[in-house]
């Protein structure tokens, strides 16, 4: 299996050449862009794991915000709310189990954001991830073809390739150059003594530490020896102790940037002399240090694979080992015991942070007046609902056409509110037939602008209001803003949409602080944008332009969004009676529940609700116990 080590070695230069003059996927900038805002989980495993501590360490220093490099099995059980963090898969080709595994465990657990990074074009992962929208992927062809054994030249290439998106490099071309042929004299005398040794101790930190571990990680799978690991501070808390106890077969490796190297030379200086060590030494700092460390890493794994004979691009794999890779994860969701109505408690168990068991007759109560309720109307917001991102130029899929289509069929009067304009129409008079449309109302603009399906809207959705063209005066004079965001004004909405590197948050706190003046306008979210809106501003409009046209004003509505949480562009259409969410929940024990199976999001969710609906001539039912049945991919 595998290729000659000495060959993948011979393919570093040209990755690296590749890498770092690649210009930066959208794909890839879309990741990263979405993790930003959160604490990180960054999966590896194997080789993978130390690409994860250099992805995380790159996450902390560019966002402050908390990273960790975790195994797949370690995230299994790992207690974190997963509405808090995002998730990064780093895979080189993405078909082991553990990789596959997680990547359902995390979908199911629902992570506020998902995304992945595989060295392979067409991955079983990447295929997976096609059937959920809301997770991001990012394949590349690996330059130097399949990977070997110990994949160094995915490694390689997807660190610097995620650095780039985040804009962590400050590389030039000569600083590239040392990088593709770095240089140690493993005959001189310092290595020929470390080289004879069992047991190395190898310590690290900071930039170095992803080498560190790479270093184990190496060793360890192609059996050229033992290495115990520790950053440097650490070994002075009794790891030292084992060179008194075990000397003799051990040696210490240093490998160490310019911010720590004085730290490592002193704890050598004071190790008795009968025992080796030797270091690595990068002579940048930040993350080119760590992927200089790394290639230096790959030539001292090449230089005692040589001494031991052993190519650890080929260890011969024995048949035992094959079949402990091969023997199935663990996952809470895959005994079956975890059911609907479970997830849906959990749901707003993660927003109250309070027990499920509290909500458990609330749910109960919501439901049995879904089962006893007739619909004669249905609202629902578009973006995230009707259609997931991907779609969000194009236009609803075709089984949520056919959906709505059938629901005009039965008489069901539709609304849909949307923070869009003309698109909005455009999209929708694809998809429903057109002897529908006067049967359909769109609240554009967040209601701000209410017509029939058939109609037009007027151009840029009418007359501004003063105070949204004093509003869009102080945003497009404040520097921080023009630069790092899009302003659109309409008639009385104002759309902020963050560039890349300049998060919602960031950019709604600046909003707070610049527009604090103004008073009752209010500020709500979608999934890519802060909208502004005039203080008369509601999609709740929608369902009342609906009760309108009912032939009896106190008929049973259906409410679908997917942004119910406080701040979010749903929020107040969910806070009607018979509402739900196919995303984010409010804290509400009475309304804006989401009864999507786990890892069903978006417009699949809300296929769910269409597929639970039954009935004719104008009344519809909600068939609950379907919805507890219903399975995820």
């Amino acid at each position: 299996m595998g290729k000659p080590f000495e060959k993948e070695l011979k393919s570093l230069p040209s990755t690296l050449d590749w890498a770092f003059s690649e210009p930066i996927n959208p794909a890839l900038e879309k990741i990263v862009a979405t993790i930003r805002p959160f604490p990180l989980f960054v999966v590896g495993s194997g080789g993978s794991l130390s690409g994860a501590h250099f992805v995380a360490r790159i996450h902390e220093e560019i966002t402050g915000k908390m990273a960790r490099a975790i195994t797949p099995f370690e995230l299994t059980f790992s207690q974190a709310d997963p509405s808090l963090h995002a998730v990064l898969i780093l895979t080189a080709g993405g078909g082991n189990k553990d990789v596959l595994s997680i990547f359902k465990e995390v979908v199911n657990r629902e992570f506020a954001a998902i995304s992945l990074v595989c060295a392979k074009v067409g991955s079983k992962i990447g295929q997976k991830a096609k059937n959920y929208p809301n997770a991001l992927i990012y394949e590349y062809p690996n330059p130097s073809g399949k990977d070997g054994f110990l994949a160094v030249n995915s490694l390689i290439s997807s660190c610097i390739l995620i650095a780039k998106a985040y804009e962590a490099f400050n590389f030039s071309e000569v600083s590239v150059q040392e990088l593709t042929s770095p240089k140690i004299d493993f005959e001189s005398s310092e290595w020929d003594n470390f080289l004879n040794r069992k047991t190395i101790l190898a310590l690290g930190g900071e930039w170095a530490w992803p080498g560190v571990v790479d270093l184990e990680s190496k060793f360890t799978e192609a059996a050229l020896g033992k290495v115990l690991i520790s950053d440097l501070r650490n070994f002075g808390h009794g790891r030292h102790n084992w060179f008194d106890k075990n000397g003799e077969e051990s040696a210490l490796l240093s490998l160490v940037t310019p911010h720590i190297d004085s730290l490592a030379q002193k704890i050598a200086n004071v190790l008795p002399k009968q025992f080796p060590r030797a270091f690595l030494r990068s002579s940048h700092n930040g993350p080119i240090a760590a992927i200089d460390l790394l290639m230096q890493v790959f030539l001292l794994v090449h230089e005692v694979g040589k001494r031991a004979n052993i190519d650890p691009g080929r260890p011969k794999v024995p048949d035992f080992g094959r079949k402990i890779y091969h023997i199935s994860p663990l996952s809470r969701f895959s005994t079956g015991k975890l059911k609907n109505r479970d997830v849906w408690l959990e749901r707003k168990a993660k927003v109250t942070k309070q027990s499920p068991n509290l909500f458990e007759e609330s749910l109960e109560k919501f439901l049995s007046l879904l089962r006893q309720s007739h619909f004669s109307g249905i609202v629902f917001d578009y973006d995230g609902t009707l259609c997931d991102p991907p779609e969000r130029y194009t236009q609803p899929n075709a089984e949520i056409a056919l959906a709505l289509n059938n629901l005009l069929s039965k008489e069901i009067v539709i609304g849909i509110a949307t923070g869009r304009g003309h698109t909005a129409q455009e999209s929708l008079r694809n998809v429903i037939e057109e002897k529908y449309w006067d049967k359909v109302l769109i609240g554009n603009y967040n209601g701000s602008i209410i017509v029939k399906l058939n109609c037009d809207l007027p151009k840029k959705g009418g007359e501004t209001s003063e105070i949204i063209k004093d509003i869009h005066k102080v945003l497009t004079n404040d520097c921080l803003l023009v630069k790092q965001a899009d302003i659109e004004e309409k008639a009385k909405q104002i759309s902020i949409m963050p560039k890349a590197g300049f998060t919602k948050q960031t950019a709604l706190e600046r909003l707070y602080e610049i527009l604090y003046k103004f008073e009752k306008i209010k500020f709500v979210q979608s999934d890519h944008s802060i909208d502004i809106l005039s203080p008369e501003v509601s999609k709740v409009h929608v369902i009342e332009k609906i009760r309108e046209i009912l032939k009896h004003p106190n008929e049973d509505i259906l409410v679908i969004g997917d942004q119910g949480q406080f701040g979010g562009n749903d929020f107040e259409m969910l806070t009607l009676p018979y509402s739900l969410s196919v995303n984010k929940v409010s804290s509400s024990m009475d309304t804006c529940w989401n009864l999507s199976p786990p890892g069903v999001t978006g417009a699949k969710a809300t296929m769910c609700i269409l597929n639970a609906l039954s009935g004719e001539n104008g009344k519809i039912r909600l068939d609950a116990v379907y919805l507890e049945k219903r399975k995820g991919k």
